[in-house]
């Protein structure tokens, strides 16, 4: 099973976005010389400027236009499409395309290698990307509206752009290697879009649609961002701080860019496809994240040299961390839970993951095609599979003295293999040769009784609280008297505790005989004997028996006539 082997949608709409080819098997074309292919369809031609006269369906590409200084005008007509394809291909430099809804492409308005076009006034709809430029300088996008596009505004290699008064809903901006732009009057979902190019002793802070760094230098950033393409993106930028932000909902919470010496402190990432990526990025420092309900929590790409430190990502329904041609990363305090992958190593080698914990994912460790990677001090716990080796890989998973928890060791343990007592093997070439009786994160609570039934057994983060109760507290003949711990201590007289745990844990319910419930049942039991002993020799009927023996066993009762 090779699940790791599948590229995240963050790689294709980010890491792969490139310019595709203009194709020429569009709906409808306008050709370098002016003429519409084909002549029949609803355009009507004044001058350079062609006039869209009716809604038109298209199943793959839109309108091609290829003619330099043309005019589309849409007349607010509806350009639809089937889900794929692109709405409008601009391949010709000096053109515009105005008054037009394009909707349900997978790109809605495609500019490549097209200098000086002009974008107004558009309502684009759905799709990977709503508005992109490739390779186009110069080019005006201005009082558009994008709607649930994955990105918004897409620019790369298009410096010299004019981006003013467009509305993003639910989507936003994105700028790789495009300087000299000019950003003003933009909002995502209401909130403004915060855009520096070149700053420096920048304080960016409040609540904004999203911010976009480009080539910035010691900027700090403490923002609150929702459903946008990219929250906070820093781009070629170093020594920018992004702390304390609240990140609900975007495609990319934080997205740090061709940058380095960043720092990301303190930041909480929700509901979104990638809680923070460091794509190409160097010597950057990652602690304090709080990553939740996202398809991938921290993602390295071409990244080296970075820290990621005391951070909880949780709940990531691909990976919680994703490592591709990333080396000579440090891993530590990192608790990565509920997810389908809990790291994914993939053509990665050299990084170090020292007292994680890897807990309650489907896997706990993928390994791809990566070597020399260095596993020490991590909890493995309640793991499908601890660690899946997808190829054959040499890493290591003990420094030599110490090496990972694992809670199943017991079923695993290997004897004479060489000076280990205990050998923890994923495989010939991938051996834990010291293996770790208690874990360092995730803590063991055990709880037992006797007599009714004791609560709140199973596995907790260090730190955390739980609570500890046995039912019923009073049995008949006995009642609850204090939990104990495995020396014998008292740790508690009441039935239900709030527990801290601090490490592993065992407590066991002590019971107590209720003397004085014995007593009363025995005086009951007494009184209830003469009662119906006395209720038998009143009874009318008892007084005309005749007296007789029953024998049962070795008794005998007898009844007697007043």
């Amino acid at each position: 099973m090779k699940l790791a082997l599948k590229l995240p949608i963050v790689l294709i709409l980010f890491t792969f976005l490139a310019a595709c080819e203009s194709r020429k098997e569009a709906a409808i074309r306008i050709l370098p010389n002016g003429s519409v292919v084909p002549p029949e369809v609803p355009i009507k031609r004044v001058g350079d400027t062609y006039l869209l006269l009716e809604n038109i369906e298209a199943s793959g590409d839109g309108i091609l236009v290829e003619k330099s200084g043309a005019t589309l005008d849409g007349g607010l007509h509806v350009l639809s499409g089937s889900g794929s394809g692109i709405g409008v291909i601009i391949a010709a430099a000096n053109v515009t395309v105005r008054n037009i809804m394009v909707q349900e492409f997978e790109y809605g308005v495609y500019v490549s290698d097209s200098p000086r076009c002009s974008i107004m006034n558009a309502h684009v709809t759905g799709g990977r990307v709503g508005i992109g430029l490739w390779r186009s300088t110069g080019c005006s996008i201005a009082r558009n509206i994008v709607n649930k596009s994955r990105v918004g505004l897409f620019l790369e290699d298009s410096s010299g752009a004019t981006i003013e008064d467009n509305v993003f809903e639910f989507s936003g901006l994105y700028v790789r290697r495009s300087y000299g732009n000019r950003v003003d009057g933009n909002v995502v979902n209401g909130r403004p879009i915060v855009y520096f190019e070149g700053a420096s002793g920048v304080k960016v802070k409040g609540v904004v649609g999203q911010v976009v760094l480009v080539r910035c230098s010691n900027v700090s950033v403490s923002v609150s961002a929702e459903y946008s393409s990219v929250g906070i993106l820093v781009s070629e930028s170093s020594m920018v701080e992004v702390v304390e932000s609240n990140l609900r909902g975007n495609l990319v919470g934080i997205d740090v860019w061709g940058s380095r010496s960043c720092i990301v402190r303190n930041c909480s990432l929700r509901d979104g496809e990638v809680g923070l990526r460091l794509a190409y990025s160097n010597n950057c420092l990652v602690e304090k994240l709080e990553v939740e309900r996202s398809r991938f929590g921290i993602y390295l790409e071409s990244s080296n040299l970075n820290s990621l430190k005391d951070s909880n990502l949780s709940e990531c329904w691909g990976n919680g961390l994703l490592l591709t041609n990333s080396s000579e990363n440090r891993i530590l305090d990192v608790i990565i839970s509920g997810s389908m992958f809990g790291a994914s190593i993939l053509s990665s080698n050299s990084n170090f993951f020292a007292q994680n914990a890897f807990w309650r994912n489907s896997y706990g460790v993928t390994i791809n095609a990566s070597q020399g990677n260095m596993f020490t001090g991590n909890d493995f716990v309640e793991n499908k599979v601890h660690v899946q080796l997808v190829s054959q890989s040499l890493n290591s998973w003990d420094d030599g003295v110490k090496g990972n928890f694992y809670n199943d060791l017991w079923e695993l343990r290997v004897s004479g293999r060489g000076s280990f007592d205990r050998v923890y093997r994923f495989d010939e070439n991938n051996l834990d040769r010291y293996p770790l009786d208690e874990p360092t994160l995730i803590m063991p609570v055990t709880t037992v009784t006797q007599l009714g039934y004791a609560s709140g057994s199973g596995w907790y983060l260090k730190g955390s609280f739980v609570f500890v109760e046995v039912k019923p507290v009073n049995l008949l003949l006995v009642s609850f008297d204090r939990w104990e711990d495995s020396a014998g201590r008292t740790v508690s007289r009441e039935p239900r505790i709030l527990l801290q745990v601090a490490g592993p844990t065992f407590l066991k319910a002590v019971w107590k005989v209720n003397y004085y419930a014995i007593a009363a049942l025995t005086a009951t039991i007494t009184a209830l004997y003469y009662l119906y002993r006395a209720k038998i020799r009143a009874s009318p009927k008892a007084r005309k028996w005749w007296r007789r023996r029953r024998w049962r066993g070795n008794l005998v009762f007898e009844v007697y006539e007043d």
